[in-house]
């Protein structure tokens, strides 16, 4: 095969990937196409770690490899096989930039080859051996039409592409789209039970939640995802297996202290959830125990960086340094207690005057500017609603008139189309 693929000019590459019952994860499947022959790949056979030759074609520029949707592909090839692509082609970033309605690989296999994929199969579990020949067959249509997909998506990347603009060359942006897939690289992520960071961990959860906890509630609800944690590690098995987000959450709300209470809130129940619950239990009356010893929710609620100790001056106190910049210079610095930012909104604008009603004052009619030339504006201009361009012979202050918006502007509101126009009805910005 490895000969066989260095002479070709263009391959095609899928991985089927198996999570469900596995805390990491493994590839189960590589598939391999090229325009005479497909190959299929058993990942889980001692040799595995063999396929590190496959980088001799896998790195080389000059056989453009052809994957769709190669985020997760790209870091399961370096994670369990030590595979690095180079000269990648995303079908995924090609059909988004030709405006598809859709950009699933079943539908480009539908568009292009007619061909309809068994949706069954796509979270089926890839570690069964023998494979059965349904899933071998959809295994193998996921890269055997691949690469007559690329053939039809260049050629519309040609088509619909303006060389005349440095942007305007569709193909150059699929290659540089896919080169940034490729570029990324496999990181071991870790779970610390402490601060709940790391790839689904409490803190993310949490800041993702509505819920406010109690710090009885608190303290149950991350010493569950701990224990959720630690026994899908023991059991290889899956998060979501072993326990739901969502029951996590109820589990918490509801701090079960019995069996029957704590299975009633666990819906699905797993037969490993059902094994390991008596277990859980105690950890709930644990949890709740250590409680008083606990912080409470707006103590890991607050911005990770953002706390103040006691001895900490208020922000209030050393109010910040406001710099008027031009709106394509504008940026944000914060360091310590001390920000250089435009304000969101002053007691008076320097330009439109009062308009929140606290103290009438009248407009100036001289704006004042800043040093770069500008108008400081401390709130935004009013939006130009359907009500501004109601009349198409209505005249402002310029003089010119508002041409009528085109088909693809955004409907005007009922109010407007059925308002009758008045003779002073006339939108003056400033005088």
């Amino acid at each position: 095969m490895l000969r066989y693929l260095k002479n070709a000019k263009e391959i095609a590459v899928d991985l089927e990937h198996h999570d469900v019952h596995s805390y990491v994860g493994l590839v189960a499947l590589m598939q391999i196409s090229t325009r005479e022959k497909d190959w299929i790949v058993d990942t889980l056979v001692p040799w595995r770690e063999d396929l590190q030759v496959l980088n001799e074609v896998f790195t080389d520029p000059s056989i453009i490899k052809v994957l769709h949707g190669s985020n997760s592909d790209i870091v399961w090839l370096q994670r369990d096989l030590g595979l690095y692509i180079v000269g990648l082609f995303d079908t995924y970033h090609a059909s988004r930039l030709l405006g598809y309605p859709k950009h699933g690989l079943a539908y480009l296999l539908h568009r292009f080859a007619n061909y309809e994929t068994d949706k069954r199969y796509q979270m089926a579990d890839w570690r069964m051996r023998p494979l059965p020949e349904q899933m071998y067959g959809y295994a193998r249509s996921d890269t055997h039409f691949l690469l007559y997909i690329f053939d039809n998506l260049r050629n519309e990347l040609l088509k619909n592409s303006d060389t005349a603009t440095p942007t305007g060359n569709l193909i150059d942006s699929v290659r540089d789209l896919s080169k940034g897939e490729a570029l990324q690289r496999y990181e071991r992520q870790f779970y610390d039970a402490k601060t709940g960071s790391g790839p689904f961990g409490w803190y993310s959860m949490l800041g993702r939640s509505s819920s406010h906890f109690s710090r009885e509630q608190l303290s149950i609800f991350r010493a569950v995802h701990e224990w959720r944690d630690k026994t899908a590690r023991q059991q290889d098995e899956g998060l979501f297996h072993i326990l739901s987000n969502h029951s996590i959450f109820t589990i918490a709300r509801e701090m079960p202290m019995r069996l029957p209470d704590l299975l009633g809130y666990c819906h699905p129940i797993s037969a490993a959830m059902r094994k390991a619950a008596p277990e859980l239990v105690g950890v709930i009356q644990e949890a709740r125990a250590a409680a008083a010893d606990g912080p409470e929710m707006k103590e890991v609620a607050q911005p990770r960086g953002q706390a103040h100790s006691q001895n900490d001056t208020p922000l209030a106190s050393n109010p910040p340094t406001v710099n008027h910049l031009p709106a394509a210079n504008r940026t944000a610095s914060i360091s310590g207690n001390t920000r250089s930012n435009t304000p969101a909104a002053l007691p008076i604008s320097r330009f439109w005057g009062s308009t929140i009603g606290v103290e009438r004052t009248a407009i100036s009619k001289s704006p004042s500017f800043n040093e770069s030339g500008g108008p400081c504006l401390a709130i935004p201009l009013p939006p130009l609603t359907a009500e501004v361009y109601e009349k198409n012979d209505v005249d402002v202050s310029s003089g010119l008139a508002i041409e009528p918006t085109n088909a693809g502007a955004r409907a005007e509101h009922q109010y407007t189309k059925k308002r009758k126009p008045r003779e002073d009805d006339v939108f003056i910005v400033k005088e």
